[in-house]
């Protein structure tokens, strides 16, 4: 559901393209967060709400004024922020960001390269 509880039927976001491929550097990404001892899980859905919306027309080249030269998305799981209550089963804000920098990092050389 929605911010408003409002949960539409299923329905594809374009009934002509039903799969639409990351272009981000996903096994460099993988292997520098594994490499740091930081968490990684692969996943072929970005989400069922907005965040598959999003991805989905960034990476189609949807939008129009927008051709992204790299589309993925990259789920987080729960963060300790600081000064928050803390979760034991939440990553650390410090790992967090060490992530964060590696994919941003990668991506960034990624682009470069090509």
């Amino acid at each position: 559901p929605d911010n408003r509880g409002v949960a539409p039927p299923p329905s594809p976001i374009r009934p002509d393209a039903d799969h639409v491929p990351s272009s981000l550097p996903l096994q460099r990404i993988a292997d520098g967060l594994a490499g740091r001892g930081l968490p990684v899980q692969w996943s072929d859905d970005a989400g069922g709400y907005l965040c598959n919306y999003v991805f989905f027309h960034s990476a189609a080249g949807l939008c129009r004024g927008l051709a992204a030269p790299m589309a993925g998305f990259v789920h987080v799981g729960p963060v300790n922020l600081p000064g928050a209550e803390r979760s034991n089963t939440a990553m650390d804000f410090k790992q967090f960001a060490e992530g964060a920098e590696l994919i941003l990092q990668t991506c960034v050389q990624e682009a470069q390269a090509r």
